[in-house]
């Protein structure tokens, strides 16, 4: 092979290196690849199903007799299935209650099917908060602060207790749920 071959062939290969790096970047999109798909909730209760529900009245009702589901209150469920249960105006997300007592599995699987099929994991829900530290407490309404651990997932969701959409229902039932289990009164 002669120079001159040599450099045309150094030269051609650059050429054609260069075409095909601007043709692949050509191709690219600048649209981001769709999210993957949320995975179909299990039947079965996770392993690592754990449920936490904080109840906040306004001050204005702390002396009205309320459902035992829109009571100032903080349940907490850990995966072995022990439940905390801190009733009455102190309680706020930063109470860890002590050990009220621990659920039958019969129990536990039970209030895993409620969360399941009560439309709280749905992915779009308009309730999901995606940063739990920003969340604020409505003054003047009850809302219930729900955090859901399941399969290495988490969802955190502030809703009102108003009865006005089906989460809210949804949501209050889960939290009457919670209250009958640690045994508060009607």
């Amino acid at each position: 092979m002669t120079k001159w071959q040599g450099d045309n062939v150094s030269k051609t290969g650059r050429w054609f290196l260069a075409v095909l790096v601007a043709g692949l970047a050509a191709c690219r999109s600048n649209t981001p690849p769709p999210a993957p798909a949320e995975a179909p909730l299990p039947d079965e209760r996770p392993a690592d199903f754990v449920l936490a529900a904080t109840v906040y009245s306004p001050r204005s009702m702390e002396k009205a007799r309320l459902p035992r589901s829109l009571k100032p209150a903080r349940y907490i469920i850990e995966a072995d299935g022990v439940l905390r249960a801190a009733v009455g105006p102190g309680s706020a997300g930063t109470t860890f209650p002590g050990q009220t007592r621990r659920l039958t599995p019969a129990e536990f699987d039970s209030l895993w099917r409620m969360v399941r099929e009560s439309g709280l994991l749905d992915p779009g829900s308009a309730w999901r908060v995606e940063d739990p530290g920003e969340i604020t407490r409505a003054s003047d309404r009850t809302t219930a602060l729900v955090y859901v651990g399941y399969g290495g997932r988490r969802t955190t969701l502030r809703l009102l207790l108003d009865r006005s959409g089906p989460e809210a229902v949804a949501a209050e039932r889960v939290v009457d749920r919670l209250a009958e289990l640690a045994w508060v009164p009607e």
